[in-house]
C-alpha cells in the first residue's frame, strides 16, 4: 500500500510538474474521496518514502504496466509486437559518484562539462511502451548490449526496426532464435552490389570466424 501511494505521488509530480507539498494534497484528495481519515500534510514522510523506495518495486509496476498496455494494444493482424531498438544520451549532474560510472563526452576537457549516459532501448510502437533500457557508459556498444541484455525478451512472431549500428550476424541469429524477425538498414560493411541488381534479392552471410 505504501509503495502503491508512493508511485503515484512520484507519477503526479512528474505528470503536473508539481512540488512535495502538492502532491501529499493530491494524496489527501483521495483521502477524501474514498472516505479515508484524511492524512497530514507533512511532506516529510512522503519524501522519506520516497529516497527508501526499492528499484524492485519500480520495476514490478513498469512491468505491471506494460503487461496491461501490451493486452490491449490491437496487433492489425500480426501475431506478434512491432518493436524498435536503438540508443540515446542523457547528461547527468557533474558529481563524483556519477564520474564512477559514467564518463564526460569524448569532446569535453574533464570539469568542462558533464558525465554522459547511454540508453539503449527497446520500445514496443504498437502501445508506445518502453519495454526495458539499459543504462551504461556512451563509450559501451549499444549493438553488443542489446545482444546480450535485451534481445531475450522478444517473443515469436515479434518483428524488431532497428538501424544499420544493430545489422549484424550474431544480431540476427539471437533475434532468429526468439522465434522472431528484424528489419535493419544494411550495415555499410556489407557488400550491397546484389541490392541494385534487384528490388527482390536473398543473400547469404557466411558465419564470421
Amino acid at each position: 500500500y505504501f509503495s502503491v501511494t508512493t508511485l503515484f505521488g512520484i507519477v503526479c509530480q512528474f505528470f503536473m510538474g508539481v512540488s512535495l507539498s502538492a502532491a501529499v494534497r493530491e494524496f489527501q484528495s483521495v483521502d477524501d474521496l474514498l472516505g479515508r481519515p484524511v492524512r497530514s500534510g507533512i511532506t516529510a514522510s512522503y519524501s522519506e518514502a520516497r529516497s527508501s523506495l526499492s528499484e524492485d518495486t519500480v520495476e514490478q509496476a513498469h512491468n505491471r504496466v506494460v503487461g496491461k498496455l501490451d493486452a490491449m494494444t490491437p496487433r492489425n493482424g500480426r501475431s506478434g509486437r512491432l518493436l524498435s531498438v536503438d540508443a540515446t544520451c542523457v547528461q547527468l549532474d557533474d558529481t563524483v559518484e556519477n564520474l564512477k560510472l559514467f564518463d564526460y563526452a569524448a569532446c569535453q576537457k574533464p570539469g568542462c562539462g558533464f558525465p554522459v549516459m547511454q540508453q539503449v532501448a527497446l520500445m514496443d510502437l504498437g502501445s508506445g511502451a518502453l519495454t526495458d533500457v539499459i543504462a551504461t557508459a556512451q563509450r559501451d556498444g549499444e549493438s553488443p548490449l542489446f545482444e546480450a541484455g535485451l534481445s531475450h525478451l522478444l517473443d515469436p512472431g515479434d518483428l524488431l526496426l532497428a538501424d544499420r549500428a544493430y545489422c549484424s550476424y550474431l544480431n540476427f541469429v539471437r533475434i532468429t532464435e526468439q522465434g522472431a524477425d528484424a528489419v535493419m538498414r544494411l550495415n555499410s560493411s556489407r557488400d550491397q552490389k546484389a541490392l541494385k541488381r534487384s528490388d527482390d534479392v536473398i543473400v547469404t552471410w557466411k558465419r564470421p570466424d
